[in-house]
């Protein structure tokens, strides 16, 4: 994924367990949930958003946004 461009596609995602906004990933190519703290993959360029794909991550992580989508610094 390379830097916005590649982030607009994922702009209207949700975390289905909590039902707020995910944020892309670039580092591990993943969407975030800031939320509760979940990664969810992208495989192939499709996000993998059931429940059971979701990995639990650090607090580290979470901490530092690569982007946050819907963000007024997204174009």
């Amino acid at each position: 994924m390379e830097g916005l461009e590649s982030a607009r596609p994922y702009q209207r995602y949700w975390s289905p367990l909590s039902k707020q906004p995910l944020r892309v990933c670039e580092e591990s190519n993943s969407l975030i949930s800031d939320a509760i703290g979940v990664s969810y993959p992208i495989v192939d360029g499709i996000p993998c958003l059931v429940p059971n794909d979701g990995k639990i991550i650090e607090t580290d992580d979470t901490s530092k946004p690569d982007v946050a989508v819907g963000s007024p610094d997204e174009k």
